[in-house]
């Protein structure tokens, strides 16, 4: 009895749901909508259009962008710290204003064009890559070289299509992730100016020395695809460092009235003393502007030396040109060769970069060859082959992460000659123009 009470309960419940509330809203607002369908639809109807034209157009004029992918052979000796990475980098910045048109950008579908700075390793193999558009091959070319006189570059073969067959069958393995910040974008994470010993006769370690001693160790059949994608992003990304900078030092931000607003407030106060004049009888004092005392602009000097030191570092950031960045991470091999603490010694490189108090990289874990739960070895294999398609195509759609230039600097730059380590093949010695006088024919 109790039961069937419960039950008649229940359903005299929904009942008055059913009756009162849903037929009563559908009758409102599904008459609204199908009453004033003209005001709506053809809104929704320009902005399905709009939405599909421009993936379309832009997706047209990205694939239509020819690309090449350069191979840099350092110097064999190489005495200069990162820094002089930074000046190729501040070049890069150059490309910004791909899109110099309304018509470019709506009917041509034109977006920034952006680069990848490429680390790889393959069967003990060592190579510095750099993939941009064809159009600006020579804008990279002329700053490598003049920070690195003598380099070699010559336009190669791309690697992501030159795989062993049966890369993704049973014999192989991939894991790969997508990296994303730990903190917001104007926290930075640790550059290469940090990466000082206190011995006088070794006053730099290069922080790209653990990555070359991972790669030197790879045995064939196994690879390393870090991809490091750049794109000029305006300055207005420093806007939400100041922000926080202004938060961490407690500045109080006085907010300025526009003309409309004080007259706004000017007739308040007159509506005000008018009406306390006809409630009391008496004449109300005269409204008077009230003066506010100044605060403190800041609390700096408060501050603990940690946190001091945030404030520096996020400021020191922002003085520089940064880039919106994208950075992939791949490990593949054969099964037999596969070596998973190959995994962590990658990250141990990552990590390097790192600090508690700044920033540092995660993995994405959208993004990273891991499953779980259900139909895991399925799901597993799809994100293998979906991760390993999009290093393969290099797509930079999505936005991403900020990274100044002495950020990109400390994570692709060639290595010092302290790295003793075997890296890339370096050019033995510098080849010489032909002279002018030598005949063609």
């Amino acid at each position: 009895m109790e039961g069937q009470f419960v039950d008649n309960s229940m359903n005299q419940l929904f009942s008055f749901f059913d009756e009162h509330f849903v037929f009563d809203t559908l009758k409102i607002y599904g008459g609204f909508v199908l009453k004033f369908w003209w005001l709506w639809l053809p809104l929704f109807l320009f902005f399905v259009f709009f939405q599909s034209w421009m993936y379309y157009i832009r997706r047209k004029f990205r694939m239509e962008t020819p690309y090449v992918l350069l191979e840099i052979k350092p110097p064999k000796e190489i005495e200069q710290s990162p820094k002089i990475a930074e000046a190729i980098f501040a070049g890069v910045y150059g490309i910004s204003g791909t899109v110099t048109t309304k018509a470019e950008k709506y009917l041509k579908g034109a977006t920034q064009h952006y680069f990848s700075f490429e680390i790889v390793g393959i069967g003990g193999q060592i190579k510095f890559l750099v993939r941009v558009p064809a159009i600006h091959r020579n804008l990279i070319e002329a700053k490598i070289y003049a920070e690195y006189p003598q380099a070699e570059i010559s336009q190669v073969e791309d690697y992501v299509y030159n795989l062993p067959s049966g890369v993704l069958d049973r014999d192989w393995d991939i894991w790969g992730t997508f990296l994303q910040l730990t903190k917001e974008n104007p926290y930075p994470i640790r550059t290469y100016q940090e990466f000082v010993d206190i011995l006088p006769n070794q006053p730099f370690i290069d922080p790209i020395s653990n990555l070359m001693e991972v790669m030197t160790k790879l045995r064939p059949g196994e690879q390393i695809w870090i991809q490091i994608f750049t794109r000029p992003t305006p300055d207005s990304w420093i806007e939400e460092g100041k922000k926080i900078v202004g938060k961490l030092i407690g500045r109080t931000e006085t907010k300025k009235k526009g003309v409309f607003a004080e007259e706004l407030s000017g007739l308040s106060a007159a509506f005000g003393a008018v009406k306390e004049e006809i409630a009391t009888g008496k004449t109300a004092p005269s409204v008077s502007v009230k003066e506010e005392k100044p605060a403190h602009p800041s609390l700096m000097q408060f501050l603990s030396p940690g946190e001091k030191e945030v404030v520096d570092a996020i400021e020191r950031k922002m003085a520089k040109k940064a880039f919106e960045s994208k950075i992939h991470v791949l490990y593949l091999g054969k099964k037999d060769v596969f070596f998973k603490p190959t995994i962590s010694s990658i990250f141990g490189f990552l990590n390097q970069f790192a600090t508690l108090n700044l920033n540092g990289f995660k993995p994405n874990a959208r993004y990273t060859t891991k499953a779980y739960y259900v139909l895991p070895a399925r799901r597993l294999a799809f994100k293998k082959r979906i991760l390993l398609k999009l290093c393969q195509q290099r797509t930079f759609w999505e936005k991403g992460f900020i990274l100044n230039i002495e950020e990109l600097a400390s994570l692709w730059h060639f290595p010092a000659t302290i790295v003793a380590a075997p890296v890339a093949p370096a050019v033995e010695a510098k080849k010489g123009a032909p002279p002018p006088e030598l005949p063609t024919a």
